[in-house]
């Protein structure tokens, strides 16, 4: 079994990092500004739902802006939950993992004494609860997937902006 991972986002500008900042700010500008919300760092620019529309499995998309070596610049990123929510579901993984652990080797001690293993009990729980959270993960994944392709439209089609885009 393959773990499905978060979808990417990867190309390359011909252009500086800061006009990709600009043609980023300017169509956004130009377009619907309440679309998505905009956050922007040195080389960092994250895209956001607006607040009406964000549900707990809403996406958002962080990209990194470098400039390449050649010339150039290459925009890197990935979609992701909210750092809320993400760090929710390590600290569950985290959790069942640690009681797994305490489950074999509860069931080991209890084997190496000739007791009952209830420990086994323990571990089978644990994978199963870590089993479930993947599968919430999972349809959380599917049910935050148009908001996903509405934020990769954006900064598709804001890097295809250009200053005739706005008549000017």
């Amino acid at each position: 079994m393959q773990a499905r991972l978060r979808p990417r986002v990867e190309f390359f500008c011909p252009c500086s990092p800061s006009e990709v900042f600009d043609r980023v700010r300017r169509y956004h500008e130009g377009t619907d500004p309440k679309s998505v919300r905009l956050q922007m760092g040195q080389s960092h620019l994250g895209i956001l739902l607006p607040q009406d529309q964000i549900h707990y499995w809403s996406p958002w998309l962080d990209l990194h802006v470098g400039e390449e070596a050649g010339g150039g610049t290459r925009v890197c990123g990935r979609f992701a939950p909210s750092p809320a929510v993400w760090t929710m579901f390590m600290a569950i993984y985290a959790t069942f993992c640690f009681a797994a652990f305490v489950g074999v080797s509860l069931a080991l001690a209890e084997w190496m004494m000739n007791t009952p293993q209830w420990g086994w009990f323990l571990a089978a729980g644990a994978l199963a609860g870590w089993t479930l959270t993947y599968a919430a993960a999972m349809v959380g994944q599917g049910l935050g997937n148009d908001q996903v392709h509405q934020l990769q439209a954006f900064i598709e089609a804001a890097m295809r902006f250009d200053e005739a885009d706005t008549g000017s």
